[in-house]
C-alpha cells in the first residue's frame, strides 16, 4: 500500500525519466548504525578511512570556533565563528565519502567547551555516492 501511494505521489510531481534517478540516491543508515571516530570535549584532529560508502559527521560542542571534514581541495565541508569571543553552539558538519576514501577532520573548541564533540561515520544504503 505505502509503495503505490508513494509512486502516485512521484507520478504526480516526477517526471518518469527521474524515477530511476532517484531511487539510486543513498541515505544514511540508523543512528545506530553509526560508528565513533573520536570524541572529546578539546580540539581533535585526525584523518578517516571509510570502510563503505557513508557519511562522516561532526556534531560539534558548546564553544567551538571552527569544524571541518574534507577529502581534498574541491570536497570539503566547513563552519567557523566570526569571532574569537563567542564560539558556535553545537554545528553539525555532514561528508559523503566512497568507501576506500580518506577524510580528513578537524574540531577546533574554545576555552570553555563544557560538551563533547563527537565525530563519527554512518553507512549508506541505497545507491552509490560518487
Amino acid at each position: 500500500m505505502l509503495k503505490s501511494v508513494l509512486a502516485l505521489l512521484l507520478s504526480k510531481f516526477v517526471k518518469r525519466s527521474d524515477t530511476e534517478f532517484i531511487a539510486q540516491q543513498s541515505m544514511p543508515k540508523r543512528w545506530a548504525d553509526r560508528i565513533v571516530i573520536a570524541q572529546s570535549k578539546k580540539s581533535l584532529d585526525g584523518t578517516y578511512t571509510a570502510p563503505c560508502s557513508g557519511y562522516v559527521c561532526i556534531d560539534g560542542g558548546n564553544n567551538i570556533s571552527y569544524i571541518e571534514i574534507g577529502n581534498g581541495p574541491r570536497s570539503r565541508q566547513q563552519v567557523t565563528s566570526a569571532t574569537t569571543q563567542v564560539g558556535l553552539s553545537w554545528p553539525d558538519v555532514y561528508m559523503p565519502v566512497k568507501k576506500g576514501d580518506s577524510c580528513k577532520y578537524v574540531a577546533a573548541v574554545f576555552e570553555g567547551n563544557s560538551d563533547n564533540t563527537t565525530i563519527y561515520f554512518i553507512p549508506a544504503i541505497g545507491g552509490q555516492i560518487s
